[in-house]
């Protein structure tokens, strides 16, 4: 089994249940589901994108070890 494959199902096994989708949801609140205005700075910018993209790699992971290794990816966007 490949790395990637054992942190999948231990992401998933780890956001498993009612804390688990409690604590997600808190980051995507803080992160996927906040706008800032159009003063921000560019630091600030760019270190919320980063911890955006932090958060989706980490849904995309659960997603992958609930689905198992060999299903095929989820869709994305307005496909799913």
């Amino acid at each position: 089994m490949a790395d990637s494959d054992r942190v999948a199902r231990l992401a998933a096994r780890c956001f498993r249940g009612a804390d688990g989708t409690a604590v997600l949801d808190y980051l995507k609140t803080l992160t996927l589901d906040r706008a800032l205005g159009p003063d921000a700075p560019d630091a600030t910018l760019r270190h919320l994108e980063g911890q955006r993209q932090l958060v989706r790699h980490l849904i995309h992971l659960i997603d992958q070890g609930r689905r198992g290794p060999d299903a095929p990816p989820a869709p994305k966007g307005d496909d799913a």
